[in-house]
């Protein structure tokens, strides 16, 4: 989780969670807490499953059209591509 500070500060917390009014979370730096009253935005990462498949799909049929064009045209039988 990122969590953008009012002060403009971002903070990247593994592991988050609340206690009392903070939010604390592990950073290369150790456990962090952090006052809720300072958090200005939290943003989460998350996982999209349909995206992901449909991308790779995607850049799976462009990379197979590009190698297949590539396999006509520098075969010795083909005048010109």
């Amino acid at each position: 989780m990122r969590a953008t500070l009012t002060s403009g500060e971002r903070v990247t917390l593994e592991n988050p969670a609340v206690r009392s009014d903070s939010i604390f979370g592990l950073t290369d730096a150790g456990v962090v807490g952090v006052a809720s009253e300072d958090v200005g935005l939290l943003e989460v990462r998350r996982f999209a499953l349909v995206e992901t498949v449909v991308l790779s799909a995607v850049g799976a049929v462009v990379l197979g059209t590009a190698v297949e064009l590539i396999a006509y045209c520098t075969h010795p039988q083909v005048e010109a591509c």
